[in-house]
């Protein structure tokens, strides 16, 4: 059973994620300056949209864990708020 469990979830997030590409995405947040990134804006811009939503929430989540980078929702506007990262 839980052979399968971690098949599945390797399946589902992609395995263990890429120390390069991890420390690129550092790199390309913290280049974006006080404005931050979007996550939109990391998916085109960056991985040039090769990532799926998966590795993307794996990679950000680590490095937000790790408190390399912040989270913040920007509400200002209408419509669906935008997601920025901002290094720490």
């Amino acid at each position: 059973m839980w052979s399968y469990t971690e098949r599945t979830a390797e399946w589902m997030f992609g395995g263990e994620l890429d120390t390069g590409e991890v420390e690129g995405l550092v790199t390309y947040i913290n280049s974006a300056g006080p404005a931050g990134c979007t996550r939109s804006q990391i998916s085109s811009d960056y991985f040039k949209r090769n990532k799926s939503a998966a590795e993307l929430d794996a990679m950000l989540g680590e490095l937000i864990r790790d408190g390399r980078v912040r989270q913040e929702t920007d509400r200002s506007k209408a419509g669906r708020p935008a997601v920025r990262y901002f290094p720490c």
